[in-house]
């Protein structure tokens, strides 16, 4: 197994019971699923995550000023929105169709594409950055999630509750939606899990030793196990979550 050239940022799940992770150099690492290819020879602006693309093969990857860079069966519909100076993107998700998707800032500006509608985005006043955005299944809402645990619930996704106001030993850095849209799971970097809803927590890795920070996390089609990645490669899984192999 080839050690990342840059740190990782993101894993997606695959529908072979694979994981992809994305180094923040474009790269992109599999185990138990295709490469479709990464970006790291196109030399663009760093990158920030990874997609899969639901019920198929493929996957999209996204940098900091929203190029999006669509492998296998994931559909390219745009990007690269005319961002506010000082705003990054940090996060995506996709429609149920694979014919849409949306981004967030870290200011929580929202960006539709293809046959994902835009339901707004977060303006208010924020403790830490955005970090991720997770779509329900259902196409018809989506969460916001923030460094600090605070999660905003657009258009039809219900608001279960959040981390905002606990104190947390790692920032979060991903959510993601349960399989029928009642609730969602945020990672933090320390490895904590924290669900919500009718998220089942499966374990954790907050009290156990990791080398670097977890970077990112997804859940197994049936919600009923996860993943988390490290920066250095890492995989850790829980629940039914099958374990294929690490790049660290």
């Amino acid at each position: 197994m080839a050690n990342p050239s840059a740190p990782v940022v993101g894993i997606c799940y695959q529908r072979t019971d694979g994981y992809a992770l994305i180094g923040r150099d474009g790269s992109v690492y599999t185990e138990n699923c295709t490469n479709f290819g990464g970006a790291k020879a196109i030399g663009v602006d760093p990158f920030v995550g990874i997609c899969g693309a639901r019920d198929n093969d493929g996957y999209w990857l996204v940098d900091d000023h929203g190029h999006v860079y669509a492998y296998g069966a994931a559909s390219y519909e745009g990007g690269a929105p005319s961002l506010i100076s000082g705003h990054k993107i940090v996060g995506m998700d996709a429609t149920g169709t694979n014919l849409g998707y949306w981004l967030v800032d870290d200011h929580g500006a929202v960006f539709a594409y293809g046959d994902a509608t835009y339901l707004g985005g977060y303006s208010g006043s924020l403790v830490m950055p955005v970090c991720a955005i997770a779509a329900r299944p259902q196409d018809d809402g989506y969460w916001l999630a923030a460094g600090d645990g605070g999660v905003f619930a657009i258009g039809a996704a219900p608001f279960y509750g959040s981390m905002s106001g606990v104190p947390l030993n790692g920032p979060v850095v991903s959510i993601a939606s349960t399989p029928d849209g009642r609730g969602y799971r945020l990672f933090a970097t320390d490895g904590g899990v924290f669900d919500f809803g009718d998220g089942v927590f499966e374990g954790t890795m907050a009290t156990s030793q990791i080398n670097k920070p977890v970077s990112g996390g997804c859940l197994t089609p049936d919600g009923e196990g996860y993943w988390m990645c490290t920066q250095d490669g890492g995989v850790f899984s829980f629940g039914v979550a099958n374990f294929h192999g690490s790049f660290a």
